[in-house]
């Protein structure tokens, strides 16, 4: 897959912000993994999914478990973030649970 959705949207925001850096974790996790671009190419087209949108709920998450008015963020927690509001999983083999997911969350929107 192309991923068309997201490398438009990330033509939108500089390099090294939090938009892009989405971006670029989006394009790692879902290399070689043709349900989770998918998923992801959907999601992007939906309102409330855009890489500014996941950026504001990595932003909220950070402000709500600082301590002393800081707050450090590993690769891994990004990461699982990421996966969370996109609902995919990096370990999948497949893209039978991302889809059941997606599905998941579809359902509960109507």
């Amino acid at each position: 897959m192309t991923m068309e959705q997201l490398n438009k949207q990330m033509e939108q925001y500089q390099k090294g912000s939090l938009e892009h850096c989405i971006g670029m974790e989006l394009l790692e996790l879902c290399k070689g993994n043709e349900g989770a671009s998918e998923i992801v190419e959907q999601d992007l087209a939906k309102k409330g999914m855009a890489l500014s949108d996941c950026a504001k709920k990595i932003r909220d998450y950070a402000r709500n478990h600082q301590k002393g008015g800081f707050f450090e963020m590993d690769d891994a927690l990004s990461e699982k973030l990421v996966c969370e509001f996109y609902g995919i999983s990096k370990a999948e083999a497949g893209a039978s649970e991302a889809v059941l997911k997606s599905r998941r969350r579809n359902s509960r929107k109507k």
